[in-house]
């Protein structure tokens, strides 16, 4: 069975990756990966979109970006869609999305894929919505306990579905992670973040209109 990974974080070293490599170790199989980003900046694109069109599973991975798809996935897609030839024998395609504390902001993004694989005529399976995706930094080599235990689970739903050719509905998992703490974290990391690319007003609103 041939597998292949479309990553489509504009980061070749991030949380998708992490995914990537978790689901090849559970289904103990090479997965071939494309990043996104790259790929519509080659000119050799059609070849590897030839090549991936002839997996039999595609897993789209990515990060939320608000609430929707990073653009170089979008633009990998867009050249997808227009490639298949219809007819022939397509890819199997399952999803997996990490996003912030809420899972219910990764609905959206997952019916956009889904959308993308019906006008693609892809046979659409299902995909995961992880919430509060980046804690997978600090989540070890053993997802299976601890925070990451719904997160590991899902994940081997989703070998299984590979396996069995099974279909099923979208799942929503998050961390174990107190929401307070979480957005503590999360505010104290963004405000380092600013602090080391010179951003000194995150409250700044440059393009409000000012009463003369």
């Amino acid at each position: 069975m041939k597998i292949t990974a479309i990553n489509g974080s504009p980061k070749a070293e991030g949380i998708s990756s992490l995914i990537i490599n978790k689901m090849g170790n559970l289904l103990d199989e090479q997965i071939e990966t494309y990043q996104a980003v790259c790929l519509v900046r080659t000119e050799k694109h059609q070849e590897d979109i030839a090549r991936i069109l002839e997996s039999d599973i595609l897993l789209i991975v990515f990060p939320l970006f608000i609430d929707a798809l990073p653009f170089p996935l979008i633009e990998l897609l867009t050249r997808l869609e227009s490639t298949v030839c219809h007819g022939a024998e397509t890819p199997r395609v399952f999803t997996i999305v990490n996003g912030a504390l809420d899972t219910a902001q990764t609905v959206l993004a997952l019916n956009m894929i889904e959308h993308f694989a019906r006008r693609a005529r892809l046979p659409w399976r299902y995909g995961i919505g992880i919430g509060a995706g980046s804690l997978l930094y600090n989540a070890g080599e053993d997802w299976s306990k601890g925070l990451a235990s719904d997160v590991h689970h899902a994940l081997c739903d989703l070998v299984v579905a590979i396996k069995e050719n099974r279909s099923g509905s979208n799942i929503y998992v998050s961390f174990k992670f107190p929401r307070i703490l979480y957005k503590t974290i999360a505010n104290i990391s963004f405000l380092l973040e600013a602090k080391r690319n010179g951003v000194k007003n995150l409250r700044a609103q440059p393009y409000v209109n000012q009463e003369k």
